[in-house]
């Protein structure tokens, strides 16, 4: 397929609909932008000149060819105060793979933010996606990291992204992008 029509195929334009969309709201999601004269903290040092969010958005695209099409891509973020727990659900609207997670820490976590996302399903069953094994949680510094649990989650049901800020003086924010397949006849 030609550059020209690939930029006019639906796939091309929801994809860019997509990573504009996820812009948008993790910019309304209060991430700082780089101050010149200063790295970016995360994730990618070549680009200093864009915000952490932009940055993520251009590393999803970048990584994962699955974010095309009828993939149904969810941003959640929380600026979580400090020595706070939060959380952020959503409710599932019918069955999906989920194909990948992206954690992105930002400098000056230092290891002191846990981050997890958990399905909750039939019965109040919890199923740890990222990561996998029960009671375990995320804690990194200045990195992204993508995930990819391939697992079914199904309706009734719920994700939820846990944090927990451990740093006794700061919030933070550590941004958690979900990239779903929708599944036919599941559910």
């Amino acid at each position: 397929m030609g550059l020209e029509r690939l930029i006019m195929s639906n796939n091309f334009q929801q994809f860019m609909a997509d990573v504009n969309t996820i812009a948008d709201y993790l910019r309304q999601g209060g991430m700082p932008p780089v101050s010149p004269g200063h790295p970016a903290p995360t994730p990618v040092q070549g680009l200093p000149a864009v915000s952490p969010a932009e940055q993520i958005v251009f590393l999803l695209g970048q990584q994962s060819p699955l974010v095309r099409g009828r993939n149904r891509i969810v941003p959640m973020v929380k600026s979580v105060d400090a020595s706070y727990q939060d959380e952020m659900e959503m409710e599932l609207d019918q069955a999906y793979i989920v194909r990948q997670v992206v954690m992105s820490f930002p400098a000056g976590c230092h290891q002191l933010v846990s981050v997890r996302l958990v399905y909750s399903g039939k019965g109040g069953s919890n199923l740890n996606l990222v990561p996998s094994i029960d009671g375990a949680y995320i804690a990194l510094d200045d990195a992204t990291v993508t995930f990819t649990p391939e697992a079914l989650v199904q309706t009734p049901g719920k994700l939820r992204v846990e944090w927990w800020n451990y740093d006794i003086g700061n919030a933070h924010q550590v941004p958690v992008i979900v990239t779903l397949e929708p599944q036919q006849g599941q559910g």
